[in-house]
């Protein structure tokens, strides 16, 4: 058959430019969740991001209770240093739960990765009450059981949760302790009131003895 005569003019001109465009190879389109992201990279390579954190030690006959408000879990590690972690000292995190029981920053295998620009940053520290219980476990069979950690937002909170201890464990008591913090920007914590294992009280705080605690927890 007889071949068709090229296309003159603006007609020609667009057929001869769709023919090359098929002729070029076809190049893979990048798509935006593919694309590098640099801000992900610079928080790995910057490593785990600020966990604020509280870093206690527990009351001995050596040295009396503290707590100190840290940015991060290694200046808590700082803070403690010479003394044995879960048995003179220990780190805790904040709890996104509220009230109660603190527990201690994950491990470096269980680490959470680097926040990005939609999640929330770690909670602060703000809580201005820290509770230190001691108490024997309730078994017959001793064992090493460590100090709790508590931390409240409210005097009256702490001080409730200081009588039902004081109330409830009887000689299981080894120790308990209250610490508060002055303000939201304060660092280290003032200790209110040390119970000991014989039922008394540090005479020197200002909660000397269970009268006093009893009207802290009434009186806020």
């Amino acid at each position: 058959p007889r071949a068709a005569a090229p296309l003159k003019g603006a007609w020609g001109a667009q057929a001869a430019a769709a023919v090359k465009k098929d002729e070029q190879p076809a190049q893979k389109s990048r798509k935006k969740n593919n694309a590098p992201n640099d801000s992900s990279s610079g928080a790995n390579n910057a490593g785990e991001p600020p966990r604020p954190c509280v870093a206690v030690v527990f009351p001995s006959e050596e040295r009396p209770a503290s707590a100190k408000r840290c940015p991060t879990v290694a200046a808590a590690h700082a803070a403690l240093d010479g003394l044995v972690l879960e048995q003179d000292a220990a780190v805790r995190v904040p709890s996104d739960q509220g009230d109660g029981v603190l527990f201690p920053p994950p491990i470096e295998s269980q680490r959470p990765p680097p926040l990005s620009k939609h999640q929330r940053p770690p909670l602060p520290f703000s809580a201005g009450h820290v509770v230190l219980l001691d108490v024997d476990p309730a078994s017959a069979k001793p064992r090493s059981w460590r100090p709790s950690v508590c931390a409240f937002a409210t005097a009256s909170r702490a001080a409730h949760y200081c009588l039902h201890v004081a109330r409830t464990c009887g000689p299981r008591l080894n120790s308990l302790a209250w610490l508060a913090f002055p303000d939201t920007a304060a660092s280290d914590a003032r200790l209110r009131m040390h119970l000991l294992h014989d039922g008394s009280f540090d005479p020197t705080l200002p909660i000397a003895d269970m009268a006093a605690l009893e009207k802290s927890a009434t009186a806020y």
